[in-house]
């Protein structure tokens, strides 16, 4: 493997492994059963590599992503079109469009999430960052910045509240403050 595809193979990997579980669940919504929902999303890796280089942004992976697991769900489907338990093509659209608004709905509040972070005191970020970080412990992160249990969740809370109307703010104003 070449440098060059080396570094895609990674860039597809990370980026598929970041929208892996909304695409899931967009394929499962739209078959009958786990394993065809399983073989789906097999099919839909591969395709998805195979046409990786005709993603125009990374930005737009996971959009990209749903528009090939609609085809491939519509593919299997047709296979297996005397299984009464199929959905029909309308509604499989229907979830498809909103899956995909979904996506940009998520996109746009983890983007408004960043900005509104980067306001915050250094240490009132890093200390959010750190209180939401996988397997951390509040009450070992509150003996580490020095406060009690309860100092530590009121902390957090007016942090939460203060990230929430920033959110909101951003959202009522397109992105904006």
């Amino acid at each position: 493997m070449n440098e060059q595809t080396a570094a895609d193979a990674e860039r597809f990997v990370r980026l598929f492994a970041e929208h892996e579980p909304r695409v899931r669940a967009f394929v499962r919504a739209g078959l009958p059963s786990v394993h065809d929902a399983n073989e789906v999303m097999q099919e839909v890796s591969v395709v998805a590599w195979r046409k990786f280089g005709t993603l125009q942004t990374p930005e737009g992976f996971g959009r990209w992503l749903c528009v090939i697991a609609r085809f491939e769900i519509l593919k299997y489907r047709r296979t297996k079109a005397r299984d009464r338990l199929v959905l029909d093509d309308e509604l499989l659209a229907t979830i498809a469009e909103e899956g995909e608004e979904e996506l940009d709905m998520r996109a746009r509040e983890i983007q408004n999430l960043q900005s509104c972070l980067k306001k915050l005191p250094e240490k009132h970020r890093q200390l959010v960052i750190q209180a939401y970080s996988p397997g951390q412990s509040k009450k070992i992160l509150a003996t580490q910045v020095g406060k009690t249990q309860e100092a530590m969740y009121q902390l957090l809370s007016r942090l939460r509240l203060a990230l929430m109307n920033c959110i909101g703010r951003l959202a009522l104003n397109g992105g904006q403050l």
